[in-house]
């Protein structure tokens, strides 16, 4: 939190928090992996655990961070040419829809649905029946674009979080694949 940089229209955790040089300043992710989709769910278990309104706070001013930061239309240094769960499009769009269901807001509903549209155009769907995703998933070779069929990075997560929208669209409740299995608990 002490490093956060924004307000309550939108915050982000800079990427790295190096020993000797310090916050990253210049470098941002955006989805789950080293993002704030990964870093509201610490903040949600601990409004859980406490009740503290202070770590709902934080839950929607990182997920207003994402909007703010341009996504999901425009890619950035931490939220390139990728559509998966990790580090792209799933991840949020699986995000947004976990803080409509959770919060009710119709601002989550309505990031979702944008994600969700930004996701659905994002997919090549040449071949009569059949949609895929393509990602440059590896940042350092930006090049190499291509589509993974795996769940956390490739095509069945791309699918999850649609379904996963349309879940919260309808009230139908379904198996958590990811992180988020873990408020079940409750």
């Amino acid at each position: 939190m002490n490093i956060a940089v924004g307000d309550e229209t939108g915050r982000l955790i800079p990427y790295q928090d190096h020993p000797v040089t310090g916050p990253t300043y210049d470098k941002y992710y955006l989805s789950t992996c080293h993002g704030p989709v990964g870093s509201t769910l610490a903040f949600r278990e601990l409004y859980e655990i406490t009740g503290e309104e202070i770590y709902r706070n934080w839950m929607i001013e990182l997920s207003r961070g994402i909007v703010r930061a341009g996504a999901p239309e425009k890619h950035s240094w931490g939220f390139w040419n990728c559509r998966c769960q990790c580090c792209g499009t799933a991840g949020i769009l699986e995000h947004f829809a976990a803080m409509y269901e959770y919060t009710g807001e119709k601002e989550f509903y309505d990031y979702m649905i944008r994600t969700a549209d930004v996701m659905l155009s994002d997919s090549d769907h040449r071949t009569p029946g059949l949609r895929t995703w393509y990602d440059s998933w590896w940042r350092t070779i930006p090049t190499r674009v291509v589509s993974y069929p795996g769940l956390y990075v490739g095509v069945a997560g791309c699918a999850s979080s649609l379904l996963r929208t349309y879940a919260a669209l309808t009230g139908k409740k379904l198996t958590n694949l990811y992180e988020y299995h873990f408020f079940e608990k409750f």
